[in-house]
């Protein structure tokens, strides 16, 4: 995300990986212009545009029944249980909050920090997660796997600001992300 902006904003920018929470702490502090999120933000006080999409995949340990496939249903991940993380699905509209709230019918899971390895490995929960392989790699010993075409959704990539606090490099990005939408081919 730096080198996109860097590249065409003609400006040095940093980015860092952080809680959600952090982050609007870090907005409301004024320590950063804005936060990106997976999925939507819909609180008071702050604005959400969303510059793009990303796909949902399913991460899962290398030794999961379903890893060595192609793409997983829903359906198929109905035996299973899904991950919840207490510190971004409860932040915003996550991907796993996007599709509970379609109805997906997978146990949902919430374990302690220590407990997540054991769902995560032992007893073959996944998660739900930006579907980019390397992403899905961060984890030992596990894999990324799209979800089928029936099933699959295109997540909101958001940009987070302070409802009436938007910096000049702030503003300049968001014209660029519209102009970069508006000169972009459709497909048909």
């Amino acid at each position: 995300m730096a080198a996109f902006f860097d590249k065409h904003l003609n400006a040095r920018t940093e980015t860092s990986i952080g809680t959600g929470e952090a982050g609007l702490d870090a907005l409301r502090a004024g320590s950063c212009d804005a936060l990106i999120t997976i999925g939507p933000l819909d609180r008071p006080g702050f604005d959400c545009f969303p510059m793009g999409t990303v796909p949902a995949g399913i991460c899962m340990a290398a030794n999961h029944p379903l890893a060595r496939q192609n793409a997983v249903s829903l359906e198929q991940l109905e035996p299973y249980r899904v991950i919840s993380s207490r510190t971004f699905d409860h932040f915003n509209e996550s991907i796993l909050v996007m599709y509970r709230e379609d109805g997906l019918k997978s146990p949902i899971v919430e374990p302690l920090a220590f407990d997540a390895p054991r769902q995560f490995y032992v007893k073959h929960a996944v998660c739900f997660m930006v579907n980019i392989a390397p992403l899905g790699e961060m984890l030992p010993r596990s894999r990324m796997v799209p979800l089928a075409s029936e099933d699959a959704k295109a997540i909101p990539l958001c940009l987070i600001t302070l409802k009436g606090a938007k910096s000049p490099a702030y503003r300049s990005m968001e014209q660029l992300l519209k102009a970069r939408v508006k000169t972009r081919p459709s497909v048909s």
